[in-house]
């Protein structure tokens, strides 16, 4: 893991590329975009049935093998899942269990400041942590060719709220 990245995986081409692969295996007929998920169940003969509402009201059930269900607790409360099959403590998570605060922002440079002599003492990996606010930065861009590069900042708790809708204050423009 450690070495020219801390990446263990990427994409040739970005990681674009692996949603497009999956659309492109199942086929345009098997893909519906701006489809709600209204409901889950489960039927007597143990398939799911997925219950979706489209924009202008159609209401379209899905019966389906197998389920990748990867809603956020608080999202599910919304939904009908009463008759999903979930065993109580399943249930009871969902009602109870809340949601973190975290952000993540990728921060792009026409130049790896960090790595450059002088930009402190020594130069750097661009990674940093801190119990001040934020909580880690790291660069993203490390194994890649070219002078741009990519930091990423973390943070959590309340720090993060302010970052909820996306950037709190207008981009600032890079100064060369």
């Amino acid at each position: 893991m450690f070495g020219v990245s801390d990446a263990p995986y990427r994409i040739r081409g970005g990681n674009e590329q692996l949603p497009r692969a999956i659309a492109a295996h199942l086929g345009a007929e098997a893909l519906q975009s701006g489809m709600t998920l209204e409901a889950l169940a489960r039927t007597p003969a143990g398939a799911c049935a997925l219950t979706f509402s489209s924009p202008g009201g159609r209401v379209t059930r899905v019966l389906a093998d197998i389920v990748l269900l990867t809603l956020p607790f608080a999202v599910l409360r919304g939904l009908d899942y009463g008759r999903s099959g979930f065993d109580a403590l399943k249930h009871q998570a969902i009602q109870e269990l809340g949601r973190g605060r975290q952000s993540k922002q990728h921060l792009q440079f026409t130049r790896r400041l960090w790595s450059e002599q002088g930009s402190r003492p020594a130069p750097g990996t661009g990674g940093s942590y801190s119990d001040a606010g934020y909580q880690a930065t790291w660069e993203a861009s490390r194994g890649l060719p070219g002078e741009h590069g990519l930091l990423v900042g973390y943070a959590g708790g309340a720090f993060a709220t302010p970052w909820r809708h996306g950037s709190p204050r207008p981009p600032r423009r890079s100064r060369r």
